[in-house]
């Protein structure tokens, strides 16, 4: 009896800019900030992961890989890890995890409601959905995205990039995990926009 072949569909995979390579992505008005943020971010992350202690682990596990993980932003190189490993499909959500690649301004897997400026965020939030539009343009049958999508700060605003990104082939969205001082997710003022993600076949993600 032959081998049976199993198509493999990833439901956890990551992608992200290197931090600086964001700017282009960025609107006009907020590159001036983002020029500022920047170092900060990096420092930052850098000192969480000293903090954490994971910085020997990081780089002992990144040693030899490194064109693997070059993947969360090269194409090319995300392909040959697709392939290497079988994988047909991807579902692909924010960050490369260890790479300094987050999106700008808190708008990346865990988008904090603290210490973060809702406007800046949301600006973060639309430069990592234009990127991730154009990966996943390469073949929209084998990538699928989900945008990041503060919609605790405004739903008209979240509808609105909903719709947008949807038109441009991402078919997900990620919320902020945690509501922190805000209204949680069953409040009412939400429904407008749960109504727009069902009427465009848009999966909530969190």
């Amino acid at each position: 009896m032959g081998a049976e072949r199993h198509t493999i569909i990833s439901s956890d995979c990551h992608a992200g800019l290197p931090a600086a390579k964001y700017r282009d992505y960025i609107d006009p008005q907020y590159r001036d900030m983002f020029d500022m943020a920047l170092p900060i971010q990096t420092e930052m992350t850098d000192m969480a992961e000293r903090v954490f202690l994971l910085k020997e682990i990081n780089d002992e596990w990144r040693s030899g890989i490194e064109d693997q993980l070059a993947g969360a932003w090269d194409y090319d190189k995300r392909i040959e890890v697709l392939n290497g490993d079988g994988i047909a499909g991807e579902i692909i959500f924010p960050d490369g995890i260890t790479e300094q690649n987050a999106p700008p301004f808190g708008a990346g897997l865990q988008m904090p409601t603290k210490d973060v400026t809702a406007e800046l965020q949301w600006a973060g939030a639309r430069a990592h959905n234009r990127w991730l539009s154009e990966l996943v343009s390469n073949n929209p049958a084998r990538h699928f995205g989900i945008a990041v999508c503060p919609v605790l700060w405004d739903v008209e605003e979240a509808i609105k990039e909903v719709r947008l990104c949807s038109e441009n082939g991402l078919g997900g969205v990620l919320l902020p995990l945690l509501t922190g001082e805000y209204e949680s997710y069953h409040h009412p003022k939400y429904d407008p926009f749960w109504e727009a993600c069902q009427d465009l076949n848009i999966v909530v993600c969190f």
